[in-house]
């Protein structure tokens, strides 16, 4: 499947799977806090998006709104990828420039596409 495009959520399980932290998110505790969002249709995924909420490496569309089902940007995925490496993405300058920042360092080194472009499966792991 590493030429299908990435889903948001799907991004969140493979980022835990990243951090060797996959057994944490899949048991992380659902609760009213954690994950705000109101779009999860598949509770598969309610542990590991409370996990990546709690933990600041995603932020919705909105509070209530993830985007669940959305193919994931190379912007997007940037993003997490700074925050899961403990960089401050939040405020909209910083978002705007995280593609640029994860370029600078290093971190997409291997992946040629454009920052609004929806990555694939294949993509994430390079």
């Amino acid at each position: 499947m590493l030429d299908k495009q990435l889903k948001r959520q799907d991004a969140v399980v493979l980022l835990s799977r990243l951090m060797k932290a996959e057994e944490e998110a899949a048991k992380f505790p659902v609760t009213e806090e954690y994950p705000t969002f109101k779009d999860i249709t598949n509770n598969y995924y309610k542990p590991y998006l409370a996990w990546a909420q709690a933990n600041k490496y995603v932020e919705g569309h909105s509070a209530e709104k993830f985007g669940y089902g959305e193919f994931l940007t190379a912007q997007q995925y940037a993003t997490v990828l700074l925050r899961a490496l403990g960089y401050e993405v939040n405020d909209a300058e910083a978002y705007k420039a995280s593609f640029e920042t994860a370029k600078k360092l290093g971190i997409m080194k291997d992946l040629t596409v454009e920052e609004k472009a929806e990555i694939t499966r294949g993509q994430m792991l390079k």
